[in-house]
């Protein structure tokens, strides 16, 4: 943890089996400003496409879990080096309702990661209360979500422009998670030390 500086590495997940946005931010808290420093798109296709035969057996959730976990453990979260990991917690839709089986077991798949490289927790976060911090609206649609991370004033997106690339809707919203996260953590305790002064 880089506290000495008041700055934490931030690794959020906008969870999925087919495109699970990433994002890896530093938080600023004295100057409440989110850094990011790289976003990424992790396919389940991409994941799965060269299983092993005795996996196949499987149903394809199941497999994008056990290669996600492996990825997570092995390159991403060691490359990047998190304080803190966080994703948005499930949500049941009824229009959709077997994305929720796969939605919580690559949020599974997420947290046995976290805990097997660092015996780390994941921090989950309601899409409402996402949705509500970082856009003003608890229903906000996907686009309005992006706009909401595009405009603010506390989301700094620098490094993707230097690195001339353009988040996906999916990395958008891992954004928002991970900037949710910080506001969550840290302005509550900053009100809390204020009430007592």
């Amino acid at each position: 943890m880089s506290t000495q500086e008041n700055k934490y590495r931030i690794m959020s997940f906008d969870p999925s089996s087919t495109q699970m946005g990433m994002c890896m931010g530093v938080y600023y808290v004295s100057q409440n400003k989110f850094l990011v420093l790289h976003t990424e798109t992790i396919k389940g296709d991409n994941l799965i496409k060269d299983a092993e035969e005795t996996l196949k057996q499987y149903k394809r959730p199941f497999r994008v879990q056990h290669y996600l976990k492996d990825l997570l453990v092995n390159e991403v979260f060691p490359e990047w080096a998190p304080d803190f990991i966080v994703s948005e917690g499930a949500f049941y839709c009824s229009r959709m309702p077997n994305s929720f089986e796969a939605l919580i077991l690559i949020i599974n798949a997420i947290q046995e990661a976290a805990f097997s490289w660092n015996k780390m927790k994941v921090n989950l976060i309601a899409p409402s209360i996402i949705k509500r911090e970082v856009s003003g609206k608890a229903t906000a649609s996907k686009d309005e979500m992006k706009e909401a991370v595009l405009s603010h004033p506390n989301i700094d997106l620098k490094m993707c422009q230097l690195k001339n690339t353009q988040p996906t809707e999916h990395e958008y919203d891992a954004i928002a998670h991970g900037y949710t996260f910080c506001q969550l953590k840290w302005k509550e305790k900053s009100k809390n030390e204020t009430k007592k002064v």
